[in-house]
């Protein structure tokens, strides 16, 4: 089947993919024209959407001029091949009403940041698409060619109202470089900005039940390496919000997602389902390099430690 996925090397695109392999909802994505590379995600997961979906959004994608025109028929007609699956298969984000207040070009907001789940950021929101999505940018951490915009939809639970972080007293990290001490009112005057408004977010808007509690162990993709499924443990909750870190490594390492991803599994998932579970790293590992594949660090960042997807 064909699918349009986020790009691994450049979040800010979507390319053509096809589903080569499934294992316990987990799909594998071949990339279309190249050898070899490949993405895992889940098939509910906000990554992966139905071909024509960034045609339709206005979302920048690699692709060919014939993948373009056969799509650009596809949506004309409403007749789909056998090999591309209809929106129905994806995950079904909310339904934006025209009339409904949206997020806005410029506004700010708190965001985790997706190269570097670690944190939760300063972000602003770089362009508005269609049909709520908008591409965001992590403050004091964008490049100039915007590659390592994201993008969200406003029904996201991993954007948040300002000072988000101060009242479930969590870190918040402040853009790169800036100095003093970080606090909104002072960086939106300095900013010449606005931030967004409080109602707009989800985790606002539909309060959820965080079942788990600090200690619980599980097994958790690791989202910078997502063909990774991983020993972890609960280290820190926050509203819905769960910390999981990756035991045997360090806290850098560490991922916030919500409560209700498709990224974290109870203990003996893999062995159901017949996936390759990723054991702790031993101790002596720990100031030698391990067999586990981690992201890469890139050179055109402005922070050392940020990150691609692998």
């Amino acid at each position: 089947m064909i699918v349009e996925v986020i790009d691994k090397y450049r979040v800010s695109n979507m390319r053509v993919g096809k589903i080569s392999e499934v294992i316990g909802g987990r799909l594998r994505i071949n990339y279309e024209n190249t050898t070899g590379e490949h993405f895992w995600v889940h098939h509910t997961s906000e990554l992966i959407h139905p071909v024509g979906w960034s045609h339709e959004i206005g979302h920048e994608l690699e692709a060919t001029e014939e993948y373009r025109s056969e799509i650009a028929k596809i949506l004309e007609t409403n007749l789909y091949p056998a090999t591309i699956p209809t929106a129905d298969y994806f995950c079904n984000v909310e339904k934006i009403s025209k009339i409904d207040e949206q997020f806005k070009e410029g506004q700010k907001l708190e965001a985790v940041d997706p190269l570097e789940m670690s944190r939760i950021c300063p972000a602003t929101i770089g362009k508005v698409l269609k049909d709520g999505y908008f591409m965001l940018s992590i403050d004091g951490s964008s490049v100039e060619d915007r590659s390592d915009w994201f993008c969200y939809h406003s029904s996201s639970r991993l954007i948040f109202p300002i000072n988000f972080c101060k009242i479930n007293k969590i870190p918040l990290s402040p853009p790169i470089g800036y100095r003093g001490d970080f606090q909104w009112d002072k960086y939106l005057l300095e900013t010449n900005s606005v931030y967004a408004p409080k109602d707009l977010f989800q985790i606002i808007k539909k309060k959820t039940i965080n079942p788990f509690f600090v200690g619980m162990k599980v097994e958790a993709v690791d989202m910078m390496a997502p063909h990774l499924v991983c020993v972890a443990t609960i280290a820190e909750l926050a509203d819905s919000l769960i910390r999981v870190h990756f035991d045997g490594w360090g806290e850098d390492f560490e991922q916030w997602i919500d409560c209700q991803s498709p990224n974290i599994y109870p203990i003996g998932w893999c062995e159901l389902v017949g996936y390759k579970l990723e054991p702790p790293k031993p101790p002596e590992q720990e100031n030698s390099e391990s067999t586990k594949t981690r992201a890469k660090k890139p050179t055109n960042r402005k922070s050392n430690k940020r990150k691609r997807i692998t």
